[in-house]
Formats: structure tokens, sequence, C-alpha cells
């Protein structure tokens, strides 16, 4: 009885990180568990580092009007891959990339529910600023001081390292603001 009175503390879920070196955290080395192709597996992260990307460029929460509207566009609104957008979005979901919340009105008063798209934990470890800031970079071709302006007021960062001359990787470093 004692223990059904205590609160519990968090949600019960949790992120597993790996301490391995670099040299080991290659794809050869570990392959993802239980997934139908590779291919699929590539679709998947994909698309949910691209839904993430714009949650976080929409100052972290997205309407599911607008959601919906990006998927649209990217003609990827009834299927991603070989399953429904919707299927995809619920293990997105169930996986921690993204959170939904459904803001209902009160009893007794007439409205529509409101739901809202927020970045999941596991995306914060897994992808982070640093992979929406690569993406970005990626799809436009490289940085610019237009790019790196527009970057840095979306997503609320003071500071953006721009891609080094030798073409080495992107890095992002910055503290939100």
């Amino acid at each position: 009885m004692k223990s059904n009175s205590q609160t519990k503390i968090g949600s019960g879920a949790y992120i597993l990180t790996s301490t391995l070196p670099d040299e080991y955290r290659s794809a050869a080395i570990i392959k993802p568990s239980r997934i139908p192709t590779s291919d699929d597996e590539a679709t998947y992260v994909a698309f949910y580092t691209l839904v993430v990307s714009f949650i976080w460029l929409n100052g972290g929460e997205l309407s599911e009007q607008k959601l919906r509207r990006y998927l649209l566009r990217l003609n990827a609104d009834q299927n991603v891959s070989s399953e429904k957008t919707e299927t995809t979005l619920k293990k997105m979901e169930r996986h921690g990339y993204v959170i939904k919340r459904v803001e209902r009105p009160p009893l007794g008063q007439d409205g529509e529910q409101t739901i809202t798209w927020h970045v999941g934990p596991r995306a914060k470890e897994e992808i982070g600023l640093d992979g929406v800031v690569g993406l970005v970079r990626e799809l436009y071709g490289g940085s610019s001081e237009d790019l790196e302006k527009k970057l840095k007021a979306s997503l609320g960062i003071k500071e953006l390292r721009t891609m080094r001359d030798e073409g080495d990787e992107a890095e992002t470093s910055g503290e939100r603001v």
C-alpha cells in the first residue's frame, strides 16, 4: 500500500548511448537489429531526421497542420517507403523521436483539439542540433553567411562554427538562447 502512494519520478523510459570509441562505431561492425532491409532502415532514419529538423527549425514546436503541409510538399503525406505515414509517425513517437501533444478544450466548452509535435528525448540525444544544422547545410549545398544567420535565428543559437576550408566535417557548437 505504501508503494502505491508514492509518486513515480520520470517516464520510465531510457536512452541508450554508446561509450565505444569512434573506430568501433562503423556500420560495418554494428548492424541495426530487427530491420526488414537496410534500405527500409535508411528511409526511416532519413524521415525521422527530417521531421525532427522541421520541428526544431520551427522553434521546437510544430502544429499538426504545418507538419501535414510539409509532408504533402514532400509527397510523404500518405506513405513513407512501404509504410503508411501514420504508422511511421506512431513508430517515431513510440521510439522517442517525437512527442505528440493533444490539447482538448475544457469540458463544456466548444472548440477543436489542438495537436502539436515536439522533439523527443531520443532525437535530442541521437540527432541533436548538430544533426539539424548538418542536414540543412547538406540540403543547401554548403554554408554561406546568409544561411548561417538564418540557422542561428531559427534554432535560437548564439554562435555557429562554419565549415572548414579543407572540407572537413561540419561541426556546430552553440549555446541555446
